[in-house]
């Protein structure tokens, strides 16, 4: 099983890094967030509109926790599949 370390830094289009360590990953775009983050032993996925970043309004893009590249491959997917700038 690969780590978050393992992965490149870069952003997919319309979409900025906003963080990244071991236990999340976050990318900013122009409408909402997409988190993935670590849950005991895996990793799950979720898109928060943007206006509601602080609000607990979550759409999960995994539907439990997962392997890493599982739950990395589709936040990239939805990240991609939502993208304005395509």
């Amino acid at each position: 099983m690969s780590s978050p370390t393992d992965h490149p830094e870069e952003a997919p289009s319309g979409w900025e890094t906003e963080e990244s360590d071991d236990d999340v990953r976050s990318w900013l775009g122009p409408d909402e967030r997409v988190v993935c983050t670590r849950e005991g032993d895996g990793w799950t996925a979720y898109s928060v509109p943007r206006d509601e970043l602080a609000a607990s309004h979550q759409t999960p893009l995994t539907e439990n926790p997962t392997e890493f590249d599982k739950a990395l491959s589709a936040a990239r997917d939805y990240m991609e599949r939502n993208d304005d700038a395509a």
